[in-house]
């Protein structure tokens, strides 16, 4: 839900120059705060970094409060790993969510655990799936990802294009099934960010 909530904010952070070969999307680190309506509902801490080379690792850290923290846990984090190559896409190989619930018996300490787990094993084109406990085999299609990887892989094809698509097709694993959307480019908008003016793409 949050990340989908902050889906546009990721996508700001998307110059809307073109590049003459593809390059990998810059590191960064980025702090929001997350509202529903006139509620503040949390934190998201989100960072890109190149962990060795063309392989980047992206972590998100929320801390949720107050109702949204009973459907969504009080703090979770997710870690995704993929490579960069000479085409547009980025190849996942792994991603990671760890949880902790805000409902616990009265005295216990909450930890994390692991609730999502995928590991893409692209020479036998087979994602390994475990979701809660529930494990499951599923073939892989070209430029798979996974909902965190998911803002990521369109900033990287956004970024690389030599002209910038009007859709992008997207599938990702999510709660062990593929699922398939397709995003729609719109017009280029500029934005202010304190006193600093970003043209941004939608």
């Amino acid at each position: 839900m949050l990340n989908k909530i902050l889906l546009s904010s990721i996508l700001l952070s998307v110059a809307a120059a073109a590049q003459a070969a593809p390059v990998a999307t810059k590191d960064f680190n980025a702090n929001y705060k997350v509202t529903w309506g006139d509620s503040d509902i949390g934190t998201q801490a989100i960072s890109l970094t190149t962990t060795a080379p063309n392989t980047q690792t992206a972590t998100t850290l929320a801390k949720v409060r107050g109702i949204a923290a009973l459907a969504l846990g009080s703090e979770y984090d997710e870690t995704s790993v993929w490579r960069t190559t000479e085409a547009d896409k980025i190849i996942v190989d792994s991603y990671v969510m760890m949880g902790k619930s805000s409902r616990r018996r009265k005295g216990a300490r909450a930890t994390k655990k692991v609730v999502g787990q995928l590991n893409y094993d692209w020479n036998a084109n087979v994602v390994h799936s475990n979701i809660n406990g529930t494990k499951r085999d599923l073939s892989l299609k070209p430029g798979t990802v996974n909902p965190h990887a998911m803002p990521f892989s369109i900033m990287h094809q956004l970024h690389n294009a030599v002209e910038p698509p009007a859709t992008i097709p997207i599938t990702f694993v999510g709660k062990n099934k593929m699922r398939g959307y397709t995003f729609k480019r719109l017009p280029n908008e500029k934005v202010m960010v304190g006193t600093t003016e970003y043209d941004a793409i939608k």
